[in-house]
């Protein structure tokens, strides 16, 4: 079996087996983390296409370390004493 029967193979695979198969073969590529990261979020994006980018982001925002105390996102004064 080749590339292309392969390819015309995977076209009649429904939406999530085609996502399982781009999963497989990035672990087989090894690429680094980075890119391996970015092609994992948007496979997520791919599965999920009915939550809002805003949900993406806040997502990945999180997993990156990128959180601020909600008080100060929302511009509340800080209680004394807190």
């Amino acid at each position: 079996m080749n590339a292309t029967d392969i390819i015309r193979e995977s076209e009649t695979l429904p939406a999530s087996e085609k996502l399982d198969i781009m999963r497989h073969w990035l672990d087989q590529f090894g690429t680094d983390q980075g890119q391996r990261k970015v092609v994992q979020r948007l496979l997520l994006r791919l599965e999920n296409p009915a939550a809002p980018d805003d949900v993406w982001r806040g997502f990945e925002e999180c997993e990156d370390g990128q959180t601020m105390d909600l008080d100060e996102a929302l511009g509340e004064p800080k209680e004394n004493g807190a």
